[in-house]
């Protein structure tokens, strides 16, 4: 998380709109242990949480 707190702060400081990583990159790559875990991500999780509060502090997001 700290290396996207990092990312999303240089968005932000050059006035980024829209920001975007790519797939699985909260849960990682190993999709027979995401599976076997059950280590899907749910809207309440505390990583989208987390990304959530850094754009709002960022303002890396446009409200439509």
């Amino acid at each position: 998380m700290s290396k996207i707190e990092e990312i999303v702060k240089k968005a932000s400081q050059k006035k980024v709109d829209f920001l975007v990583f790519p797939e699985l990159f909260l849960t990682g790559y190993d999709l027979p242990y995401i599976m076997e875990k059950n280590n899907i991500l749910e809207i309440n999780d505390e990583r989208i949480l987390s990304l959530c509060q850094m754009a709002k502090r960022s303002q890396v997001h446009n409200p439509v």
